[in-house]
């Protein structure tokens, strides 16, 4: 237990002295003036280190006295980097003199902020292009009292708050300073109790162009409409179903994101959307000032009666990602249904399969693998132009019970129905086709 202690404390304790000679190194002024982007990420808390088995408590308190050497070296060391332009902060505490330090940088124009707390007295004043503040593990008792910043209009172009924790008290200070003429982009969560506030906001954004919503499923008083002057130029938007047509009709919308399944601002899940609501949104989107090129959908029921629809809307879609609800969340029962069976070969061993009028399975597929053979064969057209085609479990760690063999097959029925298809997912590999064919990659993550 002894020995690791000793590491952390070698290990904090150099950093502290490391910092503090670049700071005072009269030799070292070409090598601050290098240094335009910085990240320092702090310890998690004392209650987390504590359960940490290697730390006795004694030892436990020099770690937590050399860290916050550490990073009282780090904060003076900051008004030396006089060319800093980009810092990203993680667990670290906030207070009135740290601001005194950000505001002294002349260069400074983009601040990340990740789990942090806010102790500040005083809000900082900050001419930033861009600001993000995200919670993406830690807990707060509370709302922010008092803006921890606030961001002068003409500078601002990218701002994300995707952090329950002071995101209330931003907006409002945001609502009382003036237009932000090159706000651009805007990623935000958004609850109930300062809903208002956010639609209150927009009319000052008049030139965004990419709107993410995120967490915001608690919203029920909302506006039926927006009025075409608000947000004109939005060309994305990414958020839940209920309210995306309030930024999709009537605006230049081409790309779109939308989450069936949505999420409140604790992390939890609603219900699905239903088939006849699914077709009802989906119709909405055709109802841009432009064609929707692009359209991401998660949490879609597994049936082909969705995905048509889809296509229909849409003629233009290029981009086409659909991630599927699973099975046991939506109750759905029954064997697997598909036109084609392949052999261990790859050779088409198909079943006679009972259709209804419209070419579709009487029975639903009810799984990834059988949509994408009744894709794959024509019975479910998609959009004549389209160039990726990507289709998974919205859970993403469901795996796909497709072999290679299998998903070549339908890899190369699918490109011989879409001669520009150049990119390829069925929830295992990603196929992207090159002048000599298509090849695969392993996908280590959800598209």
């Amino acid at each position: 237990m002894m020995r690791h202690a000793e590491e952390d404390l070698q290990r904090l304790r150099g950093a502290a002295a490391r910092f503090s000679s670049l700071a005072a190194d009269p030799t070292a002024s070409e090598l601050r003036a290098m240094v335009q982007e910085y990240e320092f990420k702090g310890l998690i808390d004392e209650l987390d280190l504590s359960s940490m088995t290697h730390h006795r408590e004694k030892d436990l308190i020099k770690v937590i006295d050399a860290y916050l050497l550490v990073s009282h070296s780090m904060t003076s060391l900051l008004p030396s980097l006089l060319n800093l332009r980009v810092l990203r902060f993680s667990w670290v505490d906030f207070d009135d003199d740290m601001w005194d330090v950000l505001e002294a940088l002349p260069h400074l124009n983009g601040l990340s902020l990740e789990d942090c707390e806010l102790t500040s007295v005083r809000a900082g004043q900050l001419s930033l292009t861009a600001f993000h503040c995200t919670t993406k593990a830690r807990l707060f008792n509370d709302y922010c009292s008092t803006s921890p910043v606030i961001m002068k209009p003409p500078c601002l172009e990218v701002l994300t708050l995707d952090d329950a924790y002071c995101t209330k008290s931003i907006l409002y200070s945001l609502n009382s300073s003036g237009t932000f003429e090159h706000l651009t982009h805007l990623a935000i969560i958004v609850a109930e109790e300062y809903s208002a506030s956010f639609f209150a906001f927009l009319p000052s954004i008049p030139n965004l162009s990419h709107l993410r919503l995120s967490r915001c499923s608690t919203i029920t008083q909302y506006p039926n409409s927006l009025p075409p002057d608000i947000i004109p130029q939005l060309t994305a938007f990414e958020g839940p179903c209920h309210v995306s047509h309030l930024f999709t009709t009537g605006r230049p919308v081409t790309s779109v994101k939308l989450l069936l399944l949505t999420e409140t601002l604790y992390g939890e899940m609603n219900s699905f959307a239903t088939v006849d609501e699914t077709i009802s949104m989906i119709s909405q989107f055709s109802k841009s000032r432009a064609s929707l090129h692009e359209l991401s959908i998660d949490y879609l029921l597994p049936r082909l009666d969705l995905i048509n629809p889809i296509c229909q809307f849409h003629r233009h879609l290029r981009c086409l990602d659909i991630g599927l609800a699973t099975s046991f969340e939506v109750g759905l029962e029954g064997d697997v249904v598909e036109p084609m069976d392949y052999n261990a070969d790859g050779v088409d061993d198909s079943p006679d399969i009972e259709l209804d009028d419209r070419g579709l399975p009487k029975q639903n597929p009810a799984s990834l693998q059988g949509l994408v053979s009744w894709i794959a064969v024509g019975h479910t057209r998609l959009p004549a132009n389209i160039e990726i085609f990507r289709i998974h479990y919205a859970h993403h760690e469901i795996d796909t019970p497709l072999s290679p063999a299998r998903e070549r097959g339908m890899v190369t029925r699918l490109s011989e129905l879409y001669p520009l298809l150049r990119e390829v997912y069925l929830g295992n590999f990603v196929w992207q086709k090159m002048k000599e064919g298509w090849i695969t990659m392993r996908s280590m993550q959800k598209h």
